[in-house]
């Protein structure tokens, strides 16, 4: 199951909460211990409610299904960790860090999912072809280049190989920064909300 995670959103509504309740009980009962205690208490409450509401939301506006989040993660690691035993086989020590450069960046783009199912809607042409088709051709490249045919043909073909994993690194790593660029914003929305609640409270610039 999804980690259920505090947010900063959640955490400065339940904080004014606590606050409002614990001056409205001293003020009418004139009872500071109980008053503090009963605050506190309003104030877990609301972390918990918050934590809960964010992680039963995401799954219902995703239309990411728990079980589906964790065959999609486990399905693409499983490739990855097969590539990387089968890249060892790799006698070009440039060409071996290419791959291992690919796959490093396909681990982040899969841990990037657990953080946020949502992506997985919006990569699946990445899920579906590209990285299917990326083992495909290491695939065939090792084994064309196991067999040390001495051939302009099989030379030229391997060196086309080559050059076209420089590209193939470059669009996982735009896919990458496409899928962060939403934690940016979120992280944008979540600052500006934070300082504007720190401002009316009077404890900001």
């Amino acid at each position: 199951m999804p980690k259920k995670e505090f947010t900063v959103t959640g955490n400065v509504i339940s904080g004014i909460i606590g606050g409002l309740i614990f001056f409205l009980l001293l003020f009418f009962l004139r009872s500071f211990p109980f008053a503090l205690i009963m605050a506190i208490l309003i104030f877990i409450a609301g972390l918990i409610i918050f934590r809960k509401n964010k992680t039963e939301i995401n799954f219902h506006l995703e239309g990411i299904k728990e079980e589906e989040l964790r065959k999609t993660v486990k399905e693409g690691l499983d490739k990855v960790k097969e590539m990387r035993v089968i890249s060892l086989k790799i006698k070009d020590k440039n060409v071996r860090e290419k791959v291992d450069d690919i796959f490093n960046i396909v681990e982040k783009i899969f841990d990037d999912f657990k953080k946020d199912p949502a992506d997985i809607k919006t990569s699946r042409q990445f899920l579906n072809y590209y990285l299917d088709s990326t083992i495909k051709i290491i695939k065939k490249y090792i084994e064309i280049s196991d067999q040390n045919i001495n051939s302009e043909t099989v030379r030229l073909t391997l060196s086309r190989t080559e050059r076209l994993l420089d590209s193939i690194k470059i669009a996982f790593e735009k896919q990458l920064s496409h899928l962060l660029q939403n934690d940016i914003l979120d992280l944008d929305s979540e600052v500006e909300v934070l300082e504007k609640t720190l401002k009316m409270e009077g404890l900001g610039d």
